[in-house]
């Protein structure tokens, strides 16, 4: 009868229960003749195995490309950014990498000034730079009424010793020319005459208005920009992978300058970035027309008082006119004079100014565009 060892069952459940242990069951007996022993059992510690690559979970796969601008295959299907149809299927293309003389890459369009602009593709917002500066427009400069003007008297010449006004006479404008009654006496031979137009002792003025700047808009377009911010891979040499332009924009790829230059044969776009508004309108002026007409003196002979006693016939010295002869019959004259000034004619002003001034002052940005 073959003896079971006691507590077999209990140190096989522990053995069991022990990560990486084995039991030895040396010492059992089915020789009677020797009787019955106790089996015997060894419990041997094996040492821990660590789990293999193999063994370990596999990240899980992306069903898509993540980022078609990052240049690694993040579907692990071999294509990278442009060769992954999941890219090209999304709105993605190869395009020439930006020349040397050149950075960036941009999708331009040209809209009305401060209309809104249409999103990028990414969905950012475009930037926007002034195009097509309008030039300064002045509303005309007008005048109101002329007041003020004033002519003085016309310009007399006496001559003495002669009744024909020949030589050089003396001006006496400054001794007959006044409001006032100017008495005198005459001897010998005498004569007088205006010689010319009463000067104009003032032109006067005239309110001016108008010259407001009419052109409120400093630009009658605007650039839209939209940057693409990164350039992938799986494009041929020489070529990256670009977001296509949203809808709107012009499908040719631009860049920008450095440091000037000329864009060749390529086109060239500028926007102005940083600008100031400089322009402006000369101030309105008004300049008086004022023009003197007429004007006269009055003689009255054998009179000091300026009236017609003991003249029978006063004589009327206007611009234009003859010399007249005021000889006395005898060897003295009494006499008076009177004085008209001139009439200002033409009371009216001419306008000036109003004219454009200034202009927008910019940083001009030129994008070279294929």
């Amino acid at each position: 009868m073959i003896a079971r060892a006691p507590g077999l069952l209990a140190a096989a459940t522990a053995c069991a229960a022990l990560a990486g242990c084995r039991f030895d069951t040396q010492g059992i007996s089915s020789d009677a003749a020797a009787g019955d022993r106790p089996a015997t059992f060894d419990l041997v510690a094996e040492p821990r195995r660590e789990a293999s690559l193999v063994d370990r979970p596999r990240p899980e796969r992306q069903e898509r490309e993540q980022s078609c601008l990052d240049g690694i295959d993040n579907d692990g299907d071999g294509a990278i950014d442009c060769a992954d149809a999941d890219c090209t299927g999304a709105g993605y293309e190869c395009a020439p990498e930006v020349p040397a003389s050149m950075e960036g890459y941009y999708r331009l369009r040209k809209g009305a000034w401060e209309e809104p602009a249409p999103a990028c593709a990414d969905g950012s917002k475009a930037g926007i730079y002034g195009s097509d500066p309008v030039p300064a427009s002045c509303a005309s400069c007008t005048c109101g009424p002329l007041t003020g003007a004033e002519c003085g008297y016309p310009p007399l010449h006496h001559w003495k010793g002669t009744k024909v006004c020949s030589g050089s006479g003396t001006d006496v404008t400054s001794s007959y020319g006044k409001p006032a009654c100017t008495p005198g006496t005459a001897t010998g031979e005498n004569s007088v005459k205006i010689v010319g137009n009463a000067p104009i002792v003032s032109a006067g003025s005239c309110p001016a208005s108008g010259g407001e700047l009419l052109a409120k808009k400093a630009w009658s377009a605007q650039l839209e920009v939209c940057t693409e911010a990164g350039a992938g891979g799986g494009c041929a040499p020489g070529s990256v992978c670009l977001r296509k332009p949203a809808t709107g924009y012009e499908p040719k790829l631009c860049h920008r300058l450095k440091g000037g230059g000329e864009c060749g044969s390529w086109s060239s776009i500028t926007g102005h970035a940083d600008w100031k508004d400089e322009r402006g309108c000369t101030p309105c002026a008004c300049q008086p027309q004022t023009t003197c007409s007429g004007g006269s003196y009055t003689f009255y002979g054998d009179n000091q008082s300026c009236d017609s006693s003991g003249c029978n016939d006063p004589q009327e010295i206007k611009p234009g006119g003859d010399c007249r002869d005021f000889t006395p019959s005898s060897s003295s004259l009494p006499f008076s004079v009177t004085a008209k000034k001139a009439t200002a004619g033409n009371t009216s002003c001419k306008a000036e100014g109003g004219q454009p001034s200034g202009a927008i002052k910019s940083t001009p940005i030129t994008f070279c565009c294929r």
